[in-house]
């Protein structure tokens, strides 16, 4: 009996090549075969349509710097996902900056406040489009970063208001 209790689900999401619930699935528990998958799926997808090359290359990169703020998607890619594969891609952007809802007491206290409603703004945008693709596991762990802050800091902050969630 495997005793991973994430190889069922990654391996599920891997039989069927969804390389964007892999990478999903790696954001939401932090999970490196997920993610490892991913790039498998990633890799056999540019084989059979060499217009995804640039696909497994990207996510190679996001396992050796996970958190890359200045981190883009390729620009040939999301003409060729479909809609919850373009989520996906925008979460990854994101994925970095939301990051500093966790991250940022780790800084020098004059640049808490700056990280801090940088990785809410993030972690909305990301609950919001990780919503879009039905995905709860990591729309919960979004919207938990947002819960966190907003529990240690005894209720001043809120989440970012739907002008700042559109940038």
């Amino acid at each position: 009996m495997n005793s991973d209790p994430h190889a069922l689900d990654v391996k599920r999401l891997a039989d069927t090549g969804n390389w964007a619930g892999l990478v999903r699935y790696w954001m939401a528990h932090r999970h490196q075969p997920a993610l490892d998958a991913a790039i498998a799926c990633a890799h056999a997808r540019a084989v059979s349509d060499p217009g995804w090359r640039t696909l497994p290359k990207f996510l190679e990169q996001v396992k050796a710097e996970p958190i890359d703020l200045q981190r883009q998607a390729p620009e040939s890619l999301p003409t060729r996902c479909d809609e919850i594969e373009k989520a996906t891609l925008g979460i990854l952007v994101l994925d970095p900056r939301a990051a500093f809802c966790e991250l940022a007491a780790q800084f020098a206290i004059e640049r808490q406040d700056q990280l801090l409603r940088m990785g809410l703004e993030a972690a909305f945008q990301a609950a919001t489009l990780a919503a879009s693709c039905e995905d709860t596991g990591r729309s919960a762990h979004s919207t938990s970063l947002l819960w966190r802050v907003d529990s240690r800091s005894c209720g001043n902050w809120r989440k970012p208001s739907n002008s700042m969630a559109k940038h």
